[in-house]
C-alpha cells in the first residue's frame, strides 16, 4: 500500500513539475507574440500619445510592473477566486 502511495505522489509531483515547465515556456511565448502584435498593429504615434497620457496620470512602467506583481500575488493567494465566488 505504501509503495503505491509513493508512486502516486512521485507521479503527481512529476506531472505538476512538467505542467509548470510548459506553463513557463508558453507564457513567455504568448507574451512575446502579444508584444510583437502590438508593435506591428499600433502606430508608433498612438503608442507615444498613450505613453504620455499614462505618465501624466502617474502610470509609469514601474507602476505597471508593481500592479502586475500585486495582481499575480493576489491570484496566487486565491483572492480573485474568492471575490468571484463571494456572491454565489
Amino acid at each position: 500500500m505504501r509503495d503505491g502511495l509513493e508512486t502516486v505522489v512521485v507521479a503527481g509531483a512529476a506531472g505538476a513539475a512538467t505542467a509548470f515547465g510548459f506553463w513557463l515556456l508558453f507564457r513567455f511565448a504568448v507574451d512575446r507574440q502579444v508584444t510583437q502584435t502590438i508593435d506591428r498593429e499600433v502606430p508608433p504615434r498612438v503608442r507615444a500619445e498613450l505613453d504620455t497620457k499614462l505618465r501624466q496620470i502617474g502610470l509609469t512602467p514601474q507602476v505597471g510592473s508593481a500592479i502586475a506583481n500585486l495582481a499575480n500575488h493576489l491570484e496566487s493567494a486565491g483572492v480573485w477566486r474568492a471575490l468571484a465566488t463571494a456572491g454565489r
